[in-house]
């Protein structure tokens, strides 16, 4: 056990050098780790003695002090305490406090306040029960896994969501087969989120605090969070994955944007708020400034319909209508009919030609290419892989 230390060196001003190199009788010269400076033209080193701690040096460079080391270093200027746990090892530092950047005995620049994890190397932080990572601050009762904010807004923004999932259901914009809102699998998710978020558990002394019910990391602010990078960026969800907004949501992409679902797709916009008119409604617009727009059933049935007003018009080119069987067109009763080779006009009253000629000649016809295209749907390699080993009967995509 060392209960004390002498030092017989003299410590340089400007490194952690050892001004006696050797003492009588070949003992070395020993320096203090940190030191005092003593004149204020020394500056960064003229301090009190704030600095103390343990500093340990690799033995290849302990005489001279001249390689690497590790450190505990406690920093006790009033107004500024700090404490560092570091190693010279790919600069790497544990800092709680007034952070200040420290070179040898010279207390330099401020940098912040709060907690630091640096290094040059890999970092990693796991946690196998669950981990929390808040900028919401808490106090010193608080549990250590009280996510209670987060909660509230997750719980928020699945009533939104299912609102509106029930509301799209009930105007049919749900997609076949789909359950009912509150059983949408996406939704039943974020309720469960909430669920894990609460989780309490208790000691056999009667003692409870706040401890998810399974390995869940949280992330969470209360002002907004930002994650960025100027290469590329992967989100994976094995399940389902939900992105909810409570005001506005905004997606843009300098090249292309492709989205591509294995099963349905619904677009939804419920057009406006409670009191506006229908006609200052947003509603939903597609719009290419240049290029075309296709839009094609391969196989099943396309269907447009309007409260008012439906506009079809080519302020350039050609309007055509095709149907392989007939196309009808029809309004108040009254209707056209093109089927079999054979046009017919329908009215319940009179039926009116006016043109300046009426010439009425042999028959004739002609057609359209509207060929469709065709793809199949591969599946998951590796899950058709495990299905196929555990002779299970089928995939989910």
């Amino acid at each position: 056990m060392v209960v004390g230390a002498a030092y017989n060196g003299t410590g340089q001003r400007d490194a952690q050098y050892n001004q006696n190199q050797a003492g009588a009788a070949g003992a070395t010269g020993n320096a203090p780790a940190w030191f005092a400076g003593d004149n204020k033209s020394q500056g960064a080193y003229a301090h009190n003695a704030v600095l103390s701690g343990i500093k340990t040096q690799a033995l290849a460079g302990s005489q001279t002090g001249a390689s690497g080391y590790n450190q505990l270093v406690f920093d006790d200027t009033d107004g500024q305490s700090r404490t560092q746990l570091s190693t010279t090892q790919a600069a790497t530092a544990l800092t709680l406090g007034h952070h200040k950047e420290q070179i040898d005995s010279a207390r330099q620049a401020d940098l912040g306040h709060g907690v630091m994890l640096a290094t040059n190397d890999s970092g990693s932080v796991r946690a196998g029960a669950g981990l929390l990572l808040t900028a919401h601050a808490a106090g010193t009762g608080t549990a250590l896994l009280d996510s209670e904010g987060a909660a509230s807004q997750i719980e928020a923004v699945s009533e939104l969501a299912e609102s509106l999932a029930d509301v799209a259901q009930k105007q049919k914009a749900g997609l076949p087969d789909e359950p009912a809102a509150q059983d949408l699998p996406a939704l039943k998710q974020l309720r469960h989120t909430t669920e894990v978020l609460r989780h309490a558990e208790s000691t056999g002394e009667g003692a409870s605090a706040i401890a998810y019910s399974e390995p869940h990391l949280q992330v969470s602010a209360p002002k907004g969070i930002a994650a960025t990078t100027p290469a590329d960026a992967v989100l994976v969800a094995g399940t389902q994955a939900t992105l909810v907004a409570r005001q506005d949501a905004n997606l843009a992409a300098g090249g292309n944007l492709a989205m591509a679902v294995a099963d349905g797709l619904s677009f939804f916009a419920h057009g406006k708020a409670v009191g506006q008119s229908s006609d200052a409604a947003a509603g939903i617009a597609l719009h290419a400034a240049s290029g075309k727009v296709g839009l094609s059933a391969l196989k099943g049935a396309s269907r447009m319909v309007a409260e008012k007003a439906v506009t079809v018009a080519s302020t350039q080119g050609d309007v055509t209508a095709q149907g392989k069987s007939q196309v009808l067109v029809n309004a108040a009763g009254a209707q056209i009919r093109v089927t079999n080779g054979t046009i017919e006009l329908h009215a319940p009253g009179k039926t009116v030609f006016k043109g300046a000629g009426h010439t009425f000649v042999g028959p004739g016809g002609g057609g359209v290419d509207n060929t469709l295209a065709q793809g199949n749907l591969k599946g998951c390699g590796i899950q058709e892989g495990n299905a196929a080993t555990s002779g299970e009967g089928s995939v989910s995509r």
